[in-house]
């Protein structure tokens, strides 16, 4: 298990949350990135008894933030390109 209490969740979540959101924030705005690195907090939380991580923890948040934000990207475009 990835986080066997709500304590150890609490401190990677105090230690990476604002990396990440900084991270993100270099590509779309700061309320976007802040809600990117929530729903990835959260997705990790929930599925912390499924989720196996085969590099690093903090490699595994970088690229899960990456992917999140590039799909931001992508629908931020898409929905301009509808209007």
């Amino acid at each position: 298990m990835l986080f066997p209490d709500k304590s150890s969740f609490d401190k990677v979540f105090m230690e990476y949350y604002r990396m990440l959101c900084a991270y993100s924030n270099r590509f779309v705005c700061l309320e976007d990135a802040e809600d990117i690195v929530q729903d990835v907090m959260v997705w990790l939380w929930e599925n912390r008894e499924l989720v196996q991580i085969e590099s690093s923890l903090n490699s595994y948040l970088f690229k899960t933030v990456y992917h999140r934000t590039i799909n931001k990207l992508i629908q931020v475009a898409s929905y301009k390109l509808l209007q």
